[in-house]
C-alpha cells in the first residue's frame, strides 16, 4: 500500500484551462449529482443534465463524449470530497496513536485508546450521515459499478484510502494482521452507515452503533 491517502483522481472528460470553461464543466457535474440524488443514476442523460445545469445541450457533449465519461467524472468530483474526509480521519487516528501508544501495554491504556478511536469513528459517521444526499450518491455509484467496469475501479478509490489509513494505524500498533483489522473496521463502519440511513438516526440506533464499534475496537486492540 502507498504511504498516504491519494490527493486526487483523474478526470476523463475534456479538459479546459479557461475559468469560464471550468465553471461550466463543474456546473454540469454538479447537475449530474443532483439528478442522481433526486431521480437515480439511470436518469442521468445529456439532455437532462444540460437542463438541470442550465447550459446548452452541446456543452455536455463537448465536455463528455458519452454518458460513461460524464458519470465517471461526476463520481470523481464526488470522490475528491470524500477523500478530504479520509485525510481528516487519518489525522485524527494517528494523533490518538501518538498521544496514547505508550499506554497500550496495560489493559486500561488499551481500553482508553479504544474509547478514543470509537469517538473518532462515531464523529466521522455523524459527519457522513449529515450529508444524506452524498450517501445516496455513493450508494448509487456502488450499484452502477457492478455493471460498469470503468467505474468499478474509481469507486474503490475512497475505500482504499480509508483502508490505507486503518492498515497503517494497525501496523503501527503491531497488529498480527493489519490488513484484516482494517477491513473489519471499515466493514463495520459501512454497515452502520447504511443501517442508519435506512432506519433513521434515532438515539437508540446511534447508541447501538457506538457499543458495537467499541466492542470491535476493544477486541482488536487486545489481539
Amino acid at each position: 500500500m502507498s504511504d498516504a491517502v491519494p490527493a486526487t483522481m483523474e478526470y476523463r472528460g475534456r479538459k479546459t484551462r479557461r475559468a469560464d470553461g471550468h465553471a461550466r464543466r463543474q456546473a454540469i457535474l454538479e447537475a449530474a449529482l443532483r439528478i442522481i440524488v433526486r431521480d437515480g443514476l439511470r436518469a442521468v442523460r445529456h439532455r437532462a443534465v444540460a437542463q438541470e445545469a442550465q447550459v446548452p445541450l452541446a456543452a455536455t457533449t463537448y465536455y463528455f463524449r458519452d454518458l460513461n465519461e460524464l458519470i465517471s467524472d461526476a463520481f470523481t468530483l464526488f470522490a475528491e470530497r470524500t477523500l478530504a474526509g479520509a485525510r481528516t480521519l487519518e489525522k485524527d487516528t494517528f494523533a490518538a496513536l501518538d498521544s496514547s501508544k505508550s499506554a497500550l501495554s496495560t489493559p486500561q491504556g488499551r481500553e482508553k485508546m479504544a474509547h478514543s478511536l470509537t469517538d473518532f469513528v462515531m464523529h466521522f459517521l455523524r459527519s457522513q450521515l449529515a450529508d444524506r444526499d452524498g450517501r445516496q450518491v455513493e450508494q448509487a455509484f456502488r450499484q452502477e459499478a457492478l455493471r460498469n467496469d470503468k467505474l468499478a475501479s474509481d469507486v474503490q478509490v475512497p475505500d482504499r484510502a480509508h483502508l490505507n489509513t486503518l492498515e497503517r494505524f494497525f501496523q503501527a500498533l503491531g497488529s498480527a494482521d493489519a490488513v484484516a483489522d482494517a477491513h473489519l473496521v471499515l466493514g463495520s463502519m459501512a454497515h452502520w452507515e447504511f443501517h442508519l440511513l435506512l432506519n433513521g438516526d434515532s438515539k437508540e440506533n446511534w447508541q447501538l452503533a457506538e457499543r458495537s464499534l467499541r466492542r470491535l475496537l476493544n477486541g482488536l486492540l487486545r489481539s
